[in-house]
């Protein structure tokens, strides 16, 4: 199983994906849909069956209080997640929105978050939880 995250409305819903062959399956809330792959990216393909599984109420956002910096025109969002604890940075520059880095720790998300807002230069990218990227 895979862990990957869909954003909607400045709101984070986490999935599992399985593959197997040419059939994938998402888990998500207390809900789960399986489609074939048709040629079709198995990225798109899982964003587009978690889409539906929220649009049909089986899945809720993330439960988290976030916590927000703002850095000028940068926001910033810590939030721990109900998923295997993890931590996830998001983001708001110029009305977009997404996912920084997803982490272990909230140690691990503020040492990294306060290493972007202190220096000039670009930090390591995190590396992410997912092998899907998100």
């Amino acid at each position: 199983m895979t862990q990957f995250y869909y954003i909607k409305d400045e709101k984070v819903y986490a999935g599992e994906l399985v593959e197997d062959d040419n059939f994938i399956t998402v888990h998500a809330g207390n809900g789960s849909k399986s489609s074939q792959l048709n040629g079709m990216d198995p990225e798109s393909l899982a964003n587009m069956l978690l889409r539906t599984l929220i649009k049909e109420g089986h899945v809720a956002p993330i439960q988290s209080i976030p916590v927000v910096i703002k850095d000028g025109l940068r926001v910033f969002r810590v939030t721990e997640t109900n998923i295997n604890g993890s931590v996830i940075i998001t983001f708001l520059v110029a009305g977009q929105f997404g996912v920084l880095g997803i982490f272990d720790s909230l140690g691990e998300a503020e040492s990294y978050l306060e290493e972007l807002l202190s220096e000039d230069d670009e930090p390591e990218p995190p590396k992410p939880k997912s092998s899907m990227g998100y």
